[in-house]
């Protein structure tokens, strides 16, 4: 998952685009992996300032999904249902592309 994470960060930042994203999607049973969101900030701090990168997390065992989107602001959004996602990428890339 970080690792998927951090190369698509890496080719998007060398890459020459106009526009720079990385989104992930999990099913954030990160626990399990003993991946905390502090493992999660660092990747995501990696690529700030030249691409924009997200983490989406689907669903979850208990309330590990949403625990982990709100320890990660605004870079981490859950979906309690895969139903749900394109709206939360229609809202990531809104909000990139509208630099609000």
């Amino acid at each position: 998952t970080l690792e998927g994470l951090r190369e698509a960060i890496g080719t998007a930042s060398a890459g020459d685009f106009a526009s720079r994203h990385a989104i992930l999607l999990s099913d954030a049973n990160m626990a399990r992996y003993g991946l905390g969101p502090a493992d999660f900030q660092q990747v995501l701090q990696g690529g700030a300032g030249t691409v924009n990168a997200h983490v989406v997390f689907i669903a979850s065992f208990g309330d590990e999904a949403h625990g982990l989107a709100r320890s990660l602001g605004s870079r981490a959004h859950f979906c309690p249902t895969p139903s749900d996602i394109p709206a939360v990428l229609r809202a990531i890339l809104e909000h990139t592309v509208d630099g609000r």
